[in-house]
């Protein structure tokens, strides 16, 4: 919610059409889901302009439209019968959109709400749900947090208008693929405590190595840092996380034996347990995320570890399991890069072990690797090697680098498009288990269709 008084604290307003309304507002930028009595905020892109679905959203009450200053949208509001509703003008739609981010941030912190933040090149939005549903299990609706991965220079201020009085904890999540966005968007959250999730092989079209991925990253621990009241955690067994160092900064170790583990934090040794979290990674990532909770809060030590023996995966297209008829299906098609892709092959293929199943009832499926730059092929082929190395047999690789990853597999079946595959009409009746990741352009979890 933005109260109206800040319509008029930007550099980036223009004019104000009309008799501005006084009250609080929520703000809405898609049409489609505009429901009466919000804001709406004509965002103006690169291949769109919100103004041009305005006439639509007068059909209902609407307060307030913001929209970007230019010839065309100002001869379109003359043109508007639109007396009851007051138009702003803004030299930048985006810009000022974060100028009211900040504005709802500041009247947030005044009231006493805090702020977490949360960064990594991978599993960013998986440490957010779980430690949303660990602050749950103490402050039930008083949490708000990133609403799927609405986490860039557009998310997250939309996030911070999403605020309501009610709010005494806000879940920022923060991804980049490109220098310097990071620093921006750590000084629109304004961090009172936060997290880097891991550094590894992302966006490197524009990163080009994971030194820079790292330089970008930590700019969440500096802000942090810098303010020096807060708390900060990062995995030791990261390489580069390993290497900070600070007097907000806690890095986690944790021991595991089957499902059991404990960790220490803060002077106090505590443990959970819970069979249904998978992969080593989802225990260190549930690690990271009770560490900065007993932290923050050590009062609550005791429900966040009840929480976290029950918590359950989210059903998304990522990283979790999928149960079809007699098959298991690891799902992951949300994204994908060399880091996340070694980690979870890995993973499947030990789980394949620990319950003794043979891989010739298990089919892999990867798709692309996004954004990787102009080392695509060798990433791509590095991935075969590691297939290659667990002697799997039934592989097949989809889009532009499909033939990257067959030349280290040294085998499977290599297609163009998901839509090809499709096409081909795969027969996979014979197989128990199946791994499928990729980008999130490949639209893999259509696949499900077939099993």
């Amino acid at each position: 919610m933005i109260n109206s008084r800040h319509f008029n604290n930007s550099k980036f307003l223009v004019k104000v059409h009309g008799q501005l309304p006084e009250g609080d507002f929520s703000i809405c930028t898609d049409s489609r889901k505009y429901e009466s009595g919000q804001v709406f905020y004509a965002i103006n892109g690169e291949n769109f302009d919100g103004f041009d679905y305005v006439e639509n959203v007068l059909k209902s009450v609407c307060p307030i439209v913001v929209f970007e200053s230019n010839e065309k949208n100002r001869n379109r509001l003359d043109a508007l019968d639109s007396k009851k509703t007051c138009f702003i003008e803004v030299e930048d739609t985006v810009a000022y959109l974060q100028d009211l981010g900040r504005h709802r941030r500041d009247d947030f912190k005044a009231s006493g709400g805090v702020i977490f933040g949360i960064t990594g090149s991978n599993g960013k939005t998986s440490h957010k749900e779980m430690l949303k549903a660990l602050l749950e299990s103490v402050f039930g609706k008083d949490v708000h947090s990133t609403r799927g991965n609405l986490n860039n220079h557009l998310g997250v201020p939309m996030t911070l208008l999403d605020l309501e009085d009610h709010h005494k904890i806000c879940i920022l999540e923060m991804g980049t693929n490109h220098p310097g966005e990071i620093p921006a968007l750590c000084e629109m959250g304004d961090h009172d405590h936060g997290m880097i999730t891991n550094i590894g092989q992302s966006h490197l079209e524009f990163f080009y190595n994971e030194e820079n991925v790292f330089k970008e990253k930590r700019a969440l621990f500096d802000h942090v840092e810098s303010k020096g009241t807060g708390f900060f955690v990062v995995p030791s067994s990261d390489k580069f996380l390993s290497n900070l160092e600070g007097k907000t900064l806690t890095k986690t170790n944790y021991t595991k034996q089957g499902s059991k583990v404990e960790f220490e934090v803060g002077g106090g040794i505590y443990e959970f347990e819970n069979p249904d979290l998978g992969g080593d990674y989802n225990y260190s990532n549930m690690v990271t995320c009770l560490s900065l909770a007993c932290l923050v809060y050590p009062e609550h030590a005791e429900k966040f570890l009840n929480a976290a023996s029950t918590y359950q995966l989210p059903e998304m297209n990522r990283a979790n399991w999928i149960e079809k008829g007699s098959l298991k299906i690891f799902m992951d098609a949300y994204n994908a890069n060399p880091s996340s892709m070694k980690v979870s092959l890995e993973y499947f293929f030990q789980y394949l072990k620990d319950h003794n199943i043979s891989k010739e009832h298990a089919v892999v499926i990867l798709g692309d690797m996004n954004e990787l730059g102009e080392k695509s092929p060798s990433y791509h082929q590095e991935i075969g090697y590691i297939l290659k190395r667990f002697n799997h047999q039934n592989s097949v690789f989809i889009g532009r680098f499909s033939s990257d990853y067959k030349s280290g597999a040294a085998n499977g079946i290599t297609y163009d498009s998901t839509k090809q595959y499709l096409e081909s009409k795969p027969n996979l009746s014979g197989f128990t288990h199946a791994f499928i990741k990729g980008s999130r352009s490949l639209q893999l979890e259509s696949l499900i269709d077939i099993f």
